[in-house]
């Protein structure tokens, strides 16, 4: 009976990961599945190639466990809008009663953070006609004489 290829290139795997040399892991495999030289060889391609990918993919897994850690670590440090609010509700109520400069750098840390995140930002507000059209805004010039004459910001 053929022994299975994959079977013989798993048992392989472990040596390689182990830091086994070729001729180490041959001296082991090779007899006990009757194989050649050269078909260890292929198998110990393949096998140091199956290696590669499964540290590969290891590697990526960890990285991405890794980077997910820091944004949740991240996200935790920075308060946010919600509790930003009833920390201010508080000390406008009167229910926070630290020392006055502490409530007061509070609410200058609370300021800078909205900053920060454009919680000020104003209002767009487009100029639109009954129909929610857009409209140009008109400059008026205005002549010593008196006579008015309009002009439409895009002419």
């Amino acid at each position: 009976m053929k022994p299975n290829k994959q079977v013989i290139i798993n048992e392989i795997t472990p040596h390689i990961a182990a830091g086994n040399g070729r001729g180490n892991v041959m001296a082991i495999i090779a007899p006990k599945w009757q194989i050649s030289d050269r078909t260890f060889s292929r198998y110990w391609k393949i096998a140091i190639t199956q290696h590669q990918q499964l540290q590969g993919l290891a590697s990526m897994a960890a990285d991405a466990i890794y980077i997910a850690a820091k944004e949740g670590a991240a996200k935790e440090l920075v308060m946010s809008k919600a509790e930003r609010l009833h920390i201010l509700s508080k000390i406008a109520r009167g229910e926070d009663h630290p020392v006055t400069v502490l409530i007061i750098e509070r609410i200058k840390a609370i300021s800078e953070l909205n900053k920060m995140e454009g919680d000020y930002a104003p209002a767009k507000v487009a100029q639109t006609d009954k129909d929610g059209n857009n409209i140009s805004p008109v400059i008026r010039i205005i002549q010593v004489g008196g006579n008015e004459y309009p002009i439409l910001e895009n002419e």
